[in-house]
């Protein structure tokens, strides 16, 4: 089963990996630091690329409602 852990970095991001890898699930990474960015979309077509499962622990820029649903139509 190939896993996408988009926000992998984060605090939550980095104990599902580690978990997931822990029970030897493929987990393909998703951040800033692999070089996808979720918000403006870069290199986020090649990282979903055949996944079973994708898992999103990544957090809102604001909590503020309009701006949340502002950057949901970026």
């Amino acid at each position: 089963m190939r896993v996408v852990v988009a926000g992998a970095t984060g605090r939550i991001g980095s104990r599902t990996v580690a978990r997931l890898r822990d029970h030897s699930v493929e987990v393909a990474p998703v951040s800033r630091g692999e070089g996808v960015d979720v918000v403006m979309g870069h290199g986020l077509t090649e990282a979903l690329r055949g996944p079973d499962v994708i898992v999103d622990v990544t957090d809102a820029p604001s909590w503020a409602e309009a701006a949340s649903l502002e950057m949901a139509f970026v």
